[in-house]
């Protein structure tokens, strides 16, 4: 399924840039992420999406994201060495790389944005708001946004208040956390069976 195959794109992505402390950028793909998922909720068989796109500007989508993708996983990989046996030509020269990756990708989307607004409407890949976006436009003085993303490894929080905000990072896995969860809500389960 189309919807099911960006979830670990976007996972691998956000997760990168969290450990990279790229806390805005993260926040942005994750605002992605949720668009593309609630649209697959609201409509998973109902709608072609790729309907009036074309294919040859349709497959340079994919496979930007695609080497996006792989870019940013061989850079996490790097990272996910100690300081002493990371390559720093590597980790240089895969951060260029990306950087250019990057520019190609959203040109791309500009063109989907710009010839099939439906789409990108469709797909979530319209501009989401931004941090700052976020701070202006819904957070008002004295109030706090709470947004979260549960990933393989770590929990992120990022606590948005209308002057400020800040990312969290839990070192949760997602299956310990299913297993707390499970926890807190087993008396609510009792209650309602017995």
């Amino acid at each position: 399924k189309f919807m099911e195959s960006k979830i670990s794109i976007y996972e691998s992505i956000i997760t990168l840039l969290i450990r990279l402390k790229r806390f805005e950028d993260a926040y942005e793909y994750l605002q992605r992420f949720r668009a593309r998922s609630f649209l697959d909720i609201l409509s998973p068989e109902r709608i072609d999406i790729t309907e009036g796109i074309f294919p040859e500007r349709f497959e340079r989508y994919r496979f930007s994201e695609q080497k996006l993708r792989e870019t940013y996983e061989r850079l996490g990989n790097e990272y996910d060495k100690t300081e002493a046996r990371r390559d720093r030509r590597l980790v240089a020269a895969l951060a260029d790389s990306l950087q250019k990756i990057r520019q190609e990708h959203e040109k791309i989307l500009d063109e989907i944005r710009l010839h099939h607004p439906r789409y990108a409407e469709l797909t979530g890949i319209t501009q989401p708001l931004s941090l700052q976006d976020v701070q202006r436009k819904v957070v008002q003085s004295g109030m706090t946004v709470l947004e979260y993303f549960v990933g393989p490894e770590a929990v992120a929080v990022w606590v948005i208040q209308s002057d400020t905000f800040y990312c969290e990072v839990l070192r949760t896995k997602r299956g310990e956390l299913e297993k707390m969860v499970e926890q807190l809500r087993q008396p609510f389960k009792d209650v309602k069976e017995g």
